[in-house]
């Protein structure tokens, strides 16, 4: 099997040697058209939360899944937020909805992953009430 991995900013210098890298760009729809050339699976984190555009979220996510259906791409696996559907307030939430909603739209077969969500500055708050808390059973 072979792993190819897609960056705006291309491999880290301490990165696998068995993965290739390939430099593309989201914004740019002939970049990943030529990137999914032969994929079968694409695996798709891309987001843009705490980066001060919602751009990719939006945009560069309609154009990866518009080329990975183009390209003839076999599945395709997104990371979402559970219940992204009612929190439509929360641009970053409402644009995994509308990027969910446009890989069902494509035909392609796909995987929705969703997780929840606990942003890095509440992290410490759920910890203290984690171990504040008593378990069943005294396990953490």
């Amino acid at each position: 099997m072979v792993v190819v991995a897609m960056s705006r900013k291309g491999a880290a210098p301490d990165e696998r040697a068995d993965v290739e890298w390939v430099r593309v760009d989201m914004m740019d729809p002939e970049s990943l058209h030529r990137a999914l050339q032969g994929v079968d699976v694409v695996v798709s984190s891309a987001n843009s939360y705490m980066k001060g555009s919602l751009d990719t979220d939006f945009q560069g996510n309609k154009n990866l899944i518009e080329a990975a259906a183009r390209a003839g791409v076999g599945r395709f696996v997104f990371l979402s937020i559970v219940s992204c559907e009612a929190a439509s307030a929360v641009p970053h939430f409402h644009a995994k909805k509308v990027a969910e909603d446009l890989i069902k739209a494509s035909g392609m077969p796909i995987r929705i992953c969703a997780r929840a969500l606990i942003p890095r500055s509440e992290l410490g708050l759920y910890r203290e009430g984690c171990e504040k808390r008593p378990v069943p059973g005294g396990r953490r």
